[in-house]
C-alpha cells in the first residue's frame, strides 16, 4: 500500500550444452510469464515488471536475479507435494540468499489460500519482526486471529523463560496490524514433533529458519524445511538477512 515495485521473476534452467540466448529463444517465456502475472491484481500504488532469467542453477538464479535487481524481499513457494529437489532448493536459496526472504508452501487440500488460523513460531533475533508483519498482514486481510508460540526445554531455566517473556513481549510491540491475539508457551525437547502436531489446529503456520532456542540443535534451513514437508497446514518460512551478512557480501551501500 506505500507503493514499490513487484518482480515477477521466471528463472529459465540452461543445460550446460545450450547457451542462455537459445534457450530463452527456444520458447515463448514473455508470454508465458505475462499470462501468469494477469491475474495478479496489487494495490494502485504497486507496478508489476516482468523479468526473465536463464541459469544453470534454477535456486542461484533466483539469488543472483535478485541481487541484480536490487530486490528488497524474495517471495517464493509452491503447492503440492515435495520433492527432494524441491528440498534442495530451499536449502540452497536459504543458505545463499543476501536477500530477505519468504517461502510459502501451501497444501492443494487448503487453496485457495485464505488463513485465519495463523501461528507464529517464535525464537527471536532478525527473523522476528519480518515473522510478526507477515502474519500480522494475513491475519489483518483475511480476519484471522493470531497465536504466538514459544518453545522451552522440559527442564527450561528460570532465564530462558524471562527470555521467553521478552520475546513475546517484542512480537507484541511489533505487531502493527488491528488482528486478535493468544500466546503459548510449550515445554518440549522435541521442536519439529511439537510443531507437527500442533500444525493440525491452524491454517498457517510462520517460522524462522535461523537457528536459535531448541533450533540450535538443527542444520540452518533443514528444520524449516522439514516442518513444510510434513506440517498439516500451510506453512511460510521466513529468513531475515542480518546488515552484518548484507556487509560481508558487499550488499549495503549498493
Amino acid at each position: 500500500k506505500k507503493g514499490g515495485e513487484i518482480i515477477a521473476l521466471h528463472v529459465v534452467l540452461a543445460p550446460e550444452q545450450m547457451d542462455f540466448y537459445t534457450v530463452l529463444s527456444k520458447a515463448d517465456h514473455s508470454l508465458e510469464l505475462m499470462e501468469r502475472i494477469s491475474d495478479l491484481k496489487p494495490h494502485r500504488k504497486v507496478k508489476i515488471r516482468p523479468v526473465i532469467r536463464a541459469s544453470r542453477s534454477l535456486p542461484l538464479g533466483i539469488v543472483h536475479a535478485a541481487e541484480e535487481e536490487g530486490a528488497n524481499l524474495i517471495v517464493m513457494g509452491y503447492s503440492g507435494l515435495n520433492s527432494t529437489s524441491s528440498s534442495q532448493l530451499i536449502d540452497t536459496v536459504l543458505n545463499k540468499t543476501t536477500t530477505d526472504l519468504i517461502f510459502l508452501r501451501t497444501r492443494p487440500e487448503n487453496l485457495p489460500f485464505e488463513p485465519r488460523r495463523i501461528a507464529v513460531a517464535l525464537g527471536g533475533g532478525d527473523n522476528l519482526p519480518l515473522m510478526v508483519r507477515l502474519a500480522g498482514s494475513l491475519a489483518e486481510e483475511f480476519s484471522g486471529r493470531l497465536t504466538f508460540l514459544n518453545l522451552l526445554p522440559l527442564d527450561y531455566t528460570l532465564e530462558q523463560q524471562e527470555e521467553t517473556g521478552k520475546v513475546f513481549i517484542e512480537a507484541i510491540q511489533k505487531l502493527q496490524f488491528r488482528a486478535p491475539y493468544t500466546i503459548q508457551v510449550l515445554p518440549t525437547d522435541e521442536p519439529l514433533e511439537t510443531l507437527l502436531e500442533m500444525s493440525q489446529d491452524f491454517d498457517l503456520l510462520v517460522v524462522g529458519s535461523a537457528r536459535v532456542g531448541l533450533l540450535r540443535r538443527t542444520a540452518l534451513g533443514s528444520f524449516a524445511v522439514q516442518l513444510s514437508e510434513r506440517a498439516a497446514c500451510d506453512v511460510a518460512i521466513v529468513r531475515k538477512v542480518s546488515v552484518a551478512q548484507k556487509l560481508v557480501k558487499g550488499k549495503v551501500g549498493m
